[in-house]
C-alpha cells in the first residue's frame, strides 16, 4: 500500500524493516488505540461506549467541516451553480449532524471542552489570532 510500500514501513515503525513485519505495525496501532480506550475507562482495559463516542465526536466534526468546505468550493465560489454542488454537501452535512447529535451528552460535553481547549490554545499561540500559526519544520531526507 502506498508508493514503494511507504505506508507499511511507517506502520512497522522502522523504514528498514521488510514488508513481512507489517503485522507487527498493525498490532502496535491496535494496541495504542485500545490504550486510548482504556484511559477513558479509568485504566480498565475493556473499550467502552464513551471512548468510542469521543472518537466519533471528533470524526464527525471533521466530516461536517469537509462538507462545509465542499459546499463553499462547489456551490458558493463556483461560477456554475449545480444541484449536485448544493445537495451533495448539504445532505452529507445533515447526515453527519444527525449522527453527531445522537451522541450521548457526556461525550458532547467532554468533546466540546476538548474543542474549546484547542481553540484557546491556538489563540494563545497566535497572540489571539493576530499572527500566523507556526508549524514545526520537517526534513525531506
Amino acid at each position: 500500500m502506498g508508493r514503494e510500500w511507504s505506508l507499511e514501513d511507517a506502520l512497522a515503525g522502522d523504514p528498514g524493516l521488510s514488508r513481512a513485519a507489517c503485522p507487527a505495525g498493525y498490532a502496535r496501532c491496535w494496541t495504542d488505540s485500545n490504550g486510548c480506550f482504556a484511559l477513558s475507562r479509568g485504566g480498565r482495559s475493556a473499550p467502552d461506549q464513551l471512548g468510542a463516542e469521543l472518537l466519533n465526536f471528533g470524526a464527525f466534526m471533521g466530516f461536517m467541516g469537509v462538507n462545509i468546505a465542499a459546499f463553499v468550493r462547489y456551490f458558493v465560489r463556483s461560477e456554475k451553480k449545480t444541484h449536485s454542488g448544493f445537495w451533495s454537501p448539504v445532505a452529507g452535512f445533515i447526515f453527519c449532524l444527525c449522527i453527531w447529535l445522537s451522541l450521548r451528552t457526556p461525550a458532547k460535553i467532554i468533546g466540546a471542552a476538548w474543542l474549546a481547549t484547542g481553540f484557546l490554545y491556538g489563540a494563545w499561540k497566535t497572540n489571539w489570532y493576530r499572527k500566523r500559526i507556526e508549524f514545526a519544520e520537517t526534513s525531506n531526507d
